[in-house]
């Protein structure tokens, strides 16, 4: 993810960006996490999904997660699963507990591609 195919990007950093941004989605964003110190020494599991239904409804999302391998039960306990089976507010609840500075899990990285409307449907026109 990292060579943008197209130029107009931002860096996200907070959920409120997030939120903001998905108020007026005209350009494409990026919301990282830092990489975890444990994922630069252990192997890893790595996990990769896309969302969307097309520029008509919405941007088109694609993410991937990362995570020790030795960590794997303790995100099997905090509910992490395939997010189609989770409702909203699961979600929610783990997208904060990934936020969270102190007592959050603090060994898993991310990255979200949010790809805007209104550049799917240029993408569509060059064709």
């Amino acid at each position: 993810m990292g060579n943008n195919a197209y130029p107009s990007h931002d860096n996200m950093q907070s959920k409120k960006e997030l939120e903001e941004y998905l108020n007026n989605s005209l350009i494409n964003k990026l919301v990282e996490s830092k990489i975890p110190v444990a994922c630069k020494l252990k192997p890893c599991i790595l996990g990769i999904d896309e969302a969307g239904r097309g520029p008509v409804l919405g941007p088109m999302s694609y993410a991937v997660a990362y995570f020790p391998q030795a960590d794997e039960e303790v995100l099997t306990r905090m509910k992490f699963a395939d997010s189609k089976v989770l409702s909203e507010s699961t979600r929610e609840q783990l997208f904060e507990a990934l936020q969270i500075q102190s007592g959050g899990f603090q060994d898993i990285g991310f990255m979200i591609k949010i790809i805007a409307p209104n550049m799917i449907s240029n993408s569509m026109l060059r064709r």
